[in-house]
């Protein structure tokens, strides 16, 4: 796409710079016919490019809409799967493991979404649109790193709840216990915390994500409408470790 786009615009500035010697020249002139040939081939060159540079628009610009549809479905999932896990206060390895296998998927379709290989006209705002969505991939990387960083914490929790069991079985000193329960308790609260900054965060994401891609629907024309696409996904339930066959 960055090919045909510069192609457009050096034969553009090319083909200006020949006008003047069409005007100056007669037409019977050896020059002249140089210069109509030279002025035919740009502007065969100009359509030709522009054709290729819009079929390659096309196809970025509605794969970047498709991928980042199906990443705000996850960030939905990854929403619901947090916030439950807030609501009940319990905070199990197993959910943090498929919220943070969930954001690895994320990753994966962003750097798939051929978002990088768009390459506009700058005043228009679809290039605007696109470049902000470039930018969105970042944040995207972020809320990976979090969310591992947190079933990481998640799952320290869960040995350690382990282990105080462990230990009551074996009949171990009750202020031992008393001392470790007291840490779990401690560790548990932190951990909530940590992990409601999180869902904030994620929920920004989602937010912003939303109005990308309304702001993306505005300005191409799509098979389906975005407020479609997203009615569709909230009306879908998926059991908790389930399969949606989108992922």
């Amino acid at each position: 796409m960055e090919l045909n786009r510069n192609t457009i615009i050096i034969s553009i500035i090319v083909l200006l710079i020949t006008i003047p010697f069409l005007i100056g020249f007669e037409v019977s002139t050896k020059t002249f016919t140089i210069v109509v040939g030279v002025a035919t081939a740009l502007l065969v060159t100009i359509l030709m490019a522009t054709i290729n540079y819009l079929h390659e628009r096309k196809f970025i610009v509605n794969k970047v809409y498709e991928s980042f549809s199906e990443i705000y479905f996850a960030l939905m999932q990854i929403d619901k799967e947090i916030g439950k896990a807030l609501v009940s206060k319990t905070l199990t390895d197993n959910t943090f493991g498929i919220n943070y296998k969930l954001t690895m998927h994320i990753i994966d379709i962003a750097n798939s979404s051929q978002v990088a290989f768009y390459k506009g006209f700058s005043p228009f705002k679809l290039s605007n649109t696109m470049k902000k969505f470039d930018v969105f991939i970042s944040k995207l990387r972020n809320l990976n790193q979090l969310t591992g960083e947190r079933a990481k914490l998640v799952l320290s929790n869960d040995l350690f709840l382990t282990e105080i069991k462990t230990q009551t079985t074996l009949g171990a000193d009750e202020k031992i216990l008393q001392d470790m329960n007291k840490q779990a308790q401690e560790s548990k609260e932190n951990l909530l915390i940590l992990v409601s900054k999180l869902h904030e965060y994620e929920v920004s994401l989602k937010l912003e994500l939303n109005d990308l891609i309304s702001e993306l629907d505005k300005n191409y024309k799509f098979a389906y409408k975005w407020n479609d696409k997203k009615q569709y996904f909230e009306s879908i339930t998926i059991e908790k470790g389930g399969n949606n066959g989108i992922f």
